[in-house]
């Protein structure tokens, strides 16, 4: 049943709007702080008023996420060594992912509430995947193992709507969430969005050919030493 507090979708489209047009800060998913231009609002209370509908809105994915991740590790009870983890995307995060999306609008946006599943295996990824394909409320499936995204991103992605909510699910192999975490880490680590194809491009080749090196190992084409020191390798970029 709809939350009947909540403002329309388009009242969230426009607070949204109006606070990413007046953003000040230049990057708010790992500012302290976010920043706005306090001038393009009809007063502070009115800048008050837009922010709270964007937490709202948040904030009404937070039970929806929740039914999620419950159901999904009883889907990863039976697999030895699955690891469930969810999250609320931060305000901040909500506010970068608009500003880098030309287009997007906060009531469409798939993975304010996020769960992802880590299993040991390919052949346990793709079992995940059919069973929640086949008994979930599915509204896009994305499989970037068949098609990897360019910076050899892999993983299957799945939106499930619950409560009239969108909530994403990852999931991911063992080694898929490593590259993932690594390039992440890497990129906070340098103070560049590697994940978001920026930094140089030597060392951009060096992240997608090491994702590479390990869908061929998750495939049985090369040996696991052979991967570690390729990796070895790779990691000195």
């Amino acid at each position: 049943m709809a939350d009947e507090t909540l403002p329309s979708k388009r009242s969230v489209d426009a607070a949204a709007g109006a606070l990413v047009a007046a953003l000040l800060t230049p990057d708010p998913a790992r500012a302290p702080e976010i920043e706005f231009d306090r001038s393009a609002f009809d007063g502070y209370a009115d800048f008050v008023a837009k922010a709270n509908v964007v937490r709202h809105w948040r904030s009404a994915h937070a039970e929806p996420l929740r039914l999620v991740g419950a159901n999904l590790r009883h889907y990863a009870a039976p697999i030895a060594g699955a690891r469930v983890s969810q999250r609320l995307k931060k305000f901040g995060t909500i506010i970068d992912k608009l500003v880098r999306f030309e287009g997007m609008r906060l009531s469409r946006m798939e993975d304010i509430g996020g769960c992802r599943i880590v299993v040991p295996n390919e052949a346990d990824a793709v079992a995940v995947a059919r069973r929640l394909r086949k008994n979930w409320t599915i509204r896009r499936y994305r499989d970037y193992v068949v098609e990897p995204k360019i910076d050899g991103y892999r993983a299957r992605h799945l939106v499930v709507v619950k409560r009239e909510r969108f909530v994403e699910v990852q999931i991911r192999t063992v080694l898929q969430d490593l590259w993932a975490n690594t390039v992440e880490r890497d990129g906070r680590r340098i103070g560049v969005g590697l994940k978001f194809g920026e930094g140089d491009g030597e060392a951009l080749e060096a992240y997608r050919l090491m994702s590479e090196l390990m869908a061929a190992d998750e495939r049985g084409e090369i040996a696991r030493n052979e991967l570690e020191a390729f990796l070895r390798v790779l990691r000195r970029f």
